[in-house]
This record gives structure tokens, sequence and C-alpha cells, in this order.
């Protein structure tokens, strides 16, 4: 697991530092104070071998095109010639350095030529990303080039004795409601779907249980047929979201962006409850961002007979005039104090 995080120049965040982190960390704060940013990094983290990476985060934020100009902007300010680094402590303590390079490119169009000219060299992008982990004194590299003349193509050269052994999800606000059924298999394998239909009565009590037929999900709720999940409300959707990803995530890291995005305030503290057991019983780190004070009380109120409970922490995120991000941790029970006592907590 992480421990702590040292964050320098990705996206809008010149510097940061985050520490001791627990079971469950929540991060939230006023819009553009770098939430998403540092969920992200972390992300980065967990797959330092894969330079296309960074291009799925520009991606996941909507941003489409592969230019130079467009992956400049994972740089701080954007700043391309500085460097992104990312920093963990803990039992996966690692490091990571991303920097946009530009190499000569070997092919040229001889219809591309200018007559007159002496140049005929052009060059591809891309980023390169250089890494290290904990016991290991190997320093790895790897890199993806973009095609200058089209930037839906690329080459790549990933680091080939590295064995990345983190398993890691990334959920965004972003990305549609679909349910991936792919992994559904080992739940089942691993007769565990019924802890997940335990999970789901939380919201929705008349649930009996949840097949899954071909691709497609199907709720009982006790009528003459199953009901297609798409017909349930967004809350449950986005539930039974994470509560299938806490799964997939067996013995690793998820990471979701605006956890409460469509779940209404009176479930969360049951929810809360659920995550708590989910991450615990299949050995999860989960780190959430979160603009919603309902789901920060709903955090206090699930935990407020238990306010030494210790795997939990939340990061309230301030944005300093230089770009450096400060943190103020709390535990459940200094959280707890702060919304009893109405401390501005977003």
């Amino acid at each position: 697991m992480f421990d702590n995080l040292k964050i320098e120049g990705y996206r809008g965040i010149a510097k940061t530092e985050l520490l001791q982190f627990g079971r469950i960390n929540l991060f939230f704060g006023k819009n553009n104070c770098g939430k998403s940013s540092i969920l992200e990094a972390l992300f980065l983290l967990t797959g330092p071998a894969n330079p296309a990476l960074p291009i799925l985060m520009n991606q996941i934020r909507g941003i489409s095109k592969h230019t130079e100009q467009t992956m400049a902007l994972e740089f701080h300010q954007p700043t391309p010639r500085n460097r992104i680094f990312i920093q963990s402590e803990g039992s996966e303590a690692r490091e990571l350095t991303i920097q946009l390079v530009k190499r000569e490119n070997p092919n040229i169009n001889l219809k591309d030529i200018v007559p007159g000219e002496t140049s005929s060299v052009t060059y591809s992008y891309g980023f390169s990303t250089t890494f290290r982990s904990k016991g290991d004194d190997r320093e790895y590299t790897s890199e993806i080039l973009i095609d200058p003349e089209n930037d839906t193509q690329g080459s790549q050269n990933i680091a080939a004795d590295y064995k990345e052994h983190i398993v890691a999800r990334f959920l965004s606000s972003r990305l549609s409601l679909n349910i991936d059924s792919s992994d559904y298999g080992q739940i089942v394998q691993n007769k565990d779907e019924e802890k997940i239909f335990d999970l789901m009565r939380i919201i929705e009590p008349r649930l009996i249980d949840i097949q899954l037929v071909g691709n497609e999900f199907l709720v009982n709720l006790g009528g003459e047929t199953r009901l297609p999940i798409n017909v349930m409300g967004d809350g449950f959707l986005k539930i039974f979201n994470l509560i299938l990803d806490i799964h997939y995530s067996r013995n690793g890291i998820l990471i979701v962006d605006e956890l409460d995005n469509g779940i209404h305030y009176s479930v969360m503290p049951l929810l809360w409850k659920a995550i708590d057991e989910a991450c615990t019983r299949l050995n999860v780190q989960l780190f959430a961002s979160t603009h919603s004070l309902d789901l920060i009380k709903g955090l206090v109120a699930a935990f407020k007979d238990d306010s030494e409970h210790d795997s939990i922490a939340a990061y309230k995120l301030i944005r300093r005039p230089n770009d450096e991000i400060a943190s103020v941790r709390y535990t459940i029970g200094e959280l707890s104090y702060s919304v009893n006592q109405n401390i501005e907590m977003r």
C-alpha cells in the first residue's frame, strides 16, 4: 500500500505532499484545488511502465487530440521542459519521472519534400517515463511516440524486464455508468456474489439477486420477470459499479473521482459502511474525491461510534498562490468535530 505521496509538476500542481494514508482516503476542497490531479498521479504511479497512461488521463478529461500542445497539458503551467515527478512511500515505495520528448523520425514521405529546402527531417513526439521501485536498484525506462502526420498512430517501447504487480482501477466521473461485466465470472467462481447482493440491499431492500445473462445484468426485485439493470436509478448503477470494482481490485488499489455523483445523501452512511467492509475484506486501498458536504457528513455518521477508526483518513486540499497544494489531514474523530462545529469543510 501507499503510505505517503509526493507530486511535483503535474497539471496544476507545482508541488504537494500527502502523509499517512489509510485503507480508505477521501480528498475534498474547493473547485480547482487539485483533487482529480492527485488521483490521476496516483494512477500513473500504479503503472509506471505504461507510457500511454498520461494519454489515457487526457482522454478521460475529454481531450481526444494527441498533439504536442495537448500532451503538454500534463505538465505544470503547462511547461513540458519541466518534469513530472511522483513518489510514494510505504510497502509500495516507488518513484516516477515523466518528460515530453522529441525523436527524429527515420521515415519520410517523399511527397513532403519541399523544393529549395535542405532539411527533410521530421520528428515524432511523446512521453518518456523513468521509474524505480522499492527493493529494486534498477532504473527502467519506457517511451511512447506519436506520429506527427497522424496523431491516432504511434509506437511504444516498454521496459521488457519490468513486471507490474499492482492491480489498480480508475473510475472517472466522466465515464459512462455502463457496468463492466468482463470480470464478473471470477466473483461467481469465488462465491462472492451473495456478499455483493447484501451490500446492494443497502439502497434497494427489495433486491433478491442480480444475474448476468450474456453481457447484461438483470435485477430480481421479486416481480414476475427480472429487469435490466439500466432501468434502475443512476445511484444504484454507481454503487453497483463501485462494489464490483472493489472486488475486481482485490489486493490492489481503487481510485474514484467524485464518489458522490448520483448517490442520494440518505444512503451515504450505509454506503461508507459497505465500502469499509468490502475494502477490508478484499485488502483494497481506496482513494476517492468529493465536492459534497453530504458525503463527508455521511462518513462521520457511519463511524460516529468508532471515532478511533484508524484505517480512514480525509484530506482537505488548499491551493496556495504559487500552485503548491497544502493539505489538512483528518481522522474520523477530527472530521466529526469539525463538522459538528460547522467549520468550513469545502
